[in-house]
């Protein structure tokens, strides 16, 4: 019985995802039309405010808690999870090496409005209806990382892609990035931690690069 509701989890926060991504190609129409240009960086954190403090009032969660974010442990696997995740797109993706620092930072700031739908949206969204399942919450970490993966899987069908190496490589690096980011999430209850560090890994990523 738990393993379908833990499948029903899923389910659930995979059409949550749905909705989101539906959310981002309006905006991004909005943008294009209105040639917004410089709103291009912030689309995760607009689409994702409004239902992440939805979400919060409805758990009573404070994703700013500093009751744990300066734990040195938490931060030590959030950095090494960047380490981990840069290494896999340095040695097995082909990533363009940007030089042009003004060009490079707007990708670092959209990677980390893009912890607001990731964790701050949709992992405690998974933790909360997990909890309410009385299932274990900390699962919630595995079952986002399986939702945004599904959800690239979706995106490449959906535009009639190939799916090349370096499409595979950059999605062990964002599963190997969900579980360890996530469990600095589940643990601190802090996202201007995960913020950081996913646009940490953005810069470092697209900074060295290979081409």
């Amino acid at each position: 019985m738990d393993n379908v509701l833990y499948l029903l989890v899923f389910t659930i926060g995979f059409l949550l995802s749905g909705l989101w991504f539906g959310c981002q190609f309006a905006l991004t129409t909005v943008i294009t039309k209105k040639k917004l240009w410089w709103l291009e960086m912030f689309k995760p954190l607009i689409t994702g405010i409004i239902p992440t403090i939805m979400i919060c009032l409805w758990g009573n969660y404070n994703v700013l808690s500093l009751d744990r974010a300066l734990v040195p442990s938490l931060w030590g696997v959030a950095l090494l999870t960047v380490m981990v995740a840069s290494f896999i797109i340095l040695v097995g993706a082909d990533r363009q090496k940007e030089k042009d620092i003004h060009k490079l930072l707007p990708q670092c700031v959209e990677a980390a409005c893009m912890e607001i739908p990731q964790r701050a949206m949709m992992q405690y969204f998974a933790e909360v209806v997990l909890i309410y399942f009385g299932l274990n919450g900390f699962i919630s970490i595995l079952i986002t990382a399986l939702i945004w993966c599904a959800a690239q899987m979706v995106q490449l069908l959906f535009f009639k892609q190939k799916a090349t190496k370096t499409f595979w490589i950059e999605m062990l690096a964002s599963f190997v990035f969900s579980l360890g980011i996530g469990y600095s999430f589940w643990s601190s209850k802090f996202i201007p931690m995960t913020m950081l560090c996913h646009g940490l890994e953005r810069f470092v990523t697209n900074k060295i690069g290979k081409k």
